[in-house]
């Protein structure tokens, strides 16, 4: 059986802190920061706009999945960097024969984390959690000659198995995310919506757009974005601005299908609409 790292007191302490401060009725904060990190590579501290608060996120692929996660249409809430349990994780490897995570010159054992934790509306009007841990594609798995994927990477794998334990004992579905499954472009295009999150409209409003929109696209799908918007803009009497902000909302609502994943969306360059 592989030996286990040692759990020190200031460790347990730094974790009762983040309990007592994420504790209901005080919002969620991250486990850490970014700045508490010695990590090398692109790193986000945000603050997003729908939860209100500062996100941490320890790579350009984390922050693209924040993006698709965040602002999925049924999402909730999405929490970054969520603690588990140390004593639990600890009970866990020793179940599976594995050497939990720690500080290897000092034998301690560290508290893990997962990247993204997600309360969503399901649809009997309930609310479901997904807990996601990301990494990069090429850094859990290999092609084999058959252009199969196959894992690599044991010591990552054996982290993903405790995660996964840990919250199928809480019966919450675990899942891999990759840069894959949130892509540059969809997070590009999914920002660029964003940039209206806090635009008053009208649910009528937004109604007339979206069927001008959609009946100008249809009638020559070719056409610029900025032509289709200046076009829905004069047949409903308002500006461009105006109507750029409309159609913000409603690709950030998904009320109008965009493709955002084949893409960049931009004013100069015809838009796809999905079937």
């Amino acid at each position: 059986m592989n030996k286990q790292p040692e759990i020190t007191a200031q460790t347990v302490k730094h974790l009762n802190q983040w309990k007592r401060e994420i504790a209901p009725p005080n919002p969620y904060k991250s486990f850490f920061s970014i700045r508490q990190t010695n990590k090398i590579g692109r790193r986000h501290r945000k603050f997003c706009p729908r939860q209100k608060r500062l996100v941490e996120l320890m790579s350009d692929g984390e922050h693209h999945s924040y993006l698709a996660l965040i602002w999925h249409p049924n999402t909730r809430e999405v929490m970054d960097q969520y603690a588990l349990d140390i004593d639990e994780t600890m009970s866990i490897a020793g179940m599976l024969d594995i050497t939990h995570p720690q500080k290897w010159e000092t034998n301690e054992a560290i508290v893990m984390t997962t990247d993204f934790v997600v309360r969503r509306t399901c649809s009997s009007n309930g609310i479901k959690t997904i807990a996601y841990s990301f990494k990069y594609w090429n850094k859990i798995y290999k092609e084999d000659q058959n252009g199969s994927a196959i894992p690599k990477n044991l010591r990552t794998w054996q982290k993903f198995a405790i995660e996964r334990e840990y919250w199928h004992r809480r019966e919450i579905e675990y899942r891999l995310i990759t840069e894959r499954d949130a892509t540059k472009v969809m997070a590009w295009n999914l920002a660029y919506f964003a940039s209206e999150y806090e635009a008053e409209v009208s649910e009528n409003e937004l109604k007339d757009f979206c069927h001008s929109f959609i009946r100008v696209w249809s009638d020559n799908p070719l056409l610029e974005l900025q032509d289709i918007i200046s076009a829905a803009a004069t047949e409903l009497k308002t500006t461009f601005q105006r109507a750029q902000t409309l159609l913000k909302k409603a690709g950030l609502h998904r009320l109008i299908p965009f493709d955002i994943n084949s893409a960049e969306i931009r004013l100069f360059r015809p838009v796809r609409l999905l079937p």
